[in-house]
């Protein structure tokens, strides 16, 4: 099997009350630039804000010079402050975007730099990487992840236990993923479009090639009291070979709780892949290949609860 871990990142729509904000700030200014730059800048650092409310980081908007009308529109303000620590300089970049231009002001008395990516189309703020340090360009592909701004703004990021809790648990039947292909779902294997709620669509969203059939459901399932989504997708790779994907996602809160384990077992039940959460994770994901008829097992854990999902290529 091969793997693949995606990085850890934060998307979050861009709420009715973000692009308020955004058009108020942007009305602004007479130049229509300025204030499309105006606009964009402030629904990164209201994307930022609320990555920040999820982990329990104080902020201060009215500080920030973001929120500053004349600082707006004498400087390219992009700030958020946070308490007690400094200035997060908020970068918007649009979908395609390789390279941030940081403005003189903000290379100076910043904690660091946050990049996040403005899907107007999607309505979703996506909070790619982090970057401590920056000169006069940020490229969105050398970017740390979002562990480094963690460590940067928060005092005690505490370490999460990785043992497989061994009870309560639940497994459930075998799940022949070749009959999807078929259009043969068991009932509890849904939709992702008609099941999850649209601001978390992008979060599982997946790619299709026209030349690689796919298939991908969603199971809602109560692990340690949190309702979570798994989504699983399949892909067609040869007659002898299928890709694997799956992502897990909140079911019905902002994030997911901290120190949820995801684990790939093989056929005999050992661990060949894990992922786990750490603060303000709205999904993690594996990704694998696999042989057709290769038996393999889900596992979802979180404190003293456990459910494991069966499957067969």
């Amino acid at each position: 099997m091969t793997f693949l871990v995606e990085p850890l990142t934060f998307t979050s729509s861009l709420t009715t009350e973000f692009l308020l904000q955004a058009q108020a700030f942007s009305r602004e200014q007479r130049d229509s630039q300025k204030a499309r730059k105006v606009y964009l800048n402030t629904l990164a650092v209201c994307a930022v804000h609320f990555y920040c409310e999820c982990t329990g980081v104080e902020t201060d908007l009215t500080a920030s010079n973001s929120w500053n009308a004349a600082t707006r529109t004498l400087t390219n303000a992009a700030d958020l402050v946070i308490q007690g620590k400094g200035r997060l300089e908020c970068c918007p970049v649009l979908p395609g975007d390789e390279v941030f231009q940081v403005s003189p002001e903000a290379r100076e008395d910043r904690l660091g730099y946050v990049v996040v990516e403005i899907d107007e189309a999607a309505y979703e703020a996506r909070l790619l990487g982090f970057s401590q340090t920056a000169e006069s360009q940020l490229y969105t592909r050398k970017l740390s992840s979002l562990e480094a701004l963690l460590e940067a703004i928060v005092d005690d990021v505490p370490e999460t236990d990785r043992s497989a809790p061994s009870a309560p648990s639940v497994t459930t039947g075998l799940v022949r993923l070749s009959q999807w292909f078929s259009n043969v779902f068991d009932e509890l294997w849904q939709d992702p479009e008609r099941v999850l709620a649209a601001s978390y669509r992008g979060v599982v969203e997946t790619q299709e090639p026209d030349s690689q059939p796919s298939r991908k459901r969603v199971k809602m399932l109560d692990v340690g009291g949190y309702k979570i989504a798994l989504l699983l997708q399949t892909t067609y790779l040869s007659d002898t070979e299928r890709d694997i994907l799956l992502k897990v996602c909140p079911g019905d809160r902002n994030v997911l709780p901290q120190g949820l384990l995801l684990q790939l077992l093989d056929d005999s039940d050992s661990v060949v892949m894990q992922t786990q959460t750490k603060r303000a994770d709205n999904f993690i994901s594996l990704n694998f290949q696999i042989g057709i008829e290769e038996a393999f097992s889900v596992q979802l854990s979180l404190k003293d609860s456990q459910v494991t999902e069966q499957f067969l290529s």
